[in-house]
């Protein structure tokens, strides 16, 4: 009866992940699904004679998207080696292998946060130059 009642908490904490994983996926669909049609709007404000560019609106899709798919991915192989390690013995390398899936989207996102955006390498080529000159 015991092992019943674990399954089924079990059970339920992996859908509630599931549920939030889904809520968070259809947030930033539909931030996404914004930004295109905001894109779509402002096209004629965007002179097609100038050399092609990244806009704002692009790069801020693909953060969005690079953000939730690194999200979901880690969320997701570290919740299925979490199940797994509930209804097998805890061998250390699954609960190593489940802390590192756990720490890598806390520890990428701000580096992922730092590359998309474009002031941040002039900053680094202005900082690069200062040192090298006082060198």
């Amino acid at each position: 009866q015991w092992i019943l009642i674990l399954t089924l908490r079990k059970i339920m904490v992996f859908l509630l992940d599931v549920v939030g994983i889904g809520i968070m996926v259809w947030t930033s669909g539909s931030m996404v699904f914004d930004l295109y049609r905001h894109c779509q709007r402002l096209q004629y404000i965007h002179n097609t004679s100038l050399p092609p560019r990244t806009f704002l609106e692009t790069r801020a899709t693909q953060t969005i998207l690079l953000s939730v798919s690194l999200f979901v991915s880690f969320y997701l192989l570290n919740s299925i080696f979490a199940l797994y390690m509930d209804f097998s013995k805890s061998y250390l390398w699954l609960i190593l292998t489940s802390t590192f899936l756990a720490a890598c989207f806390p520890a990428c996102s701000p580096f992922l946060l730092i590359a998309s955006d474009s002031q941040v390498p002039r900053y680094c080529l202005h900082f690069w130059g200062r040192i090298k000159l006082s060198t």
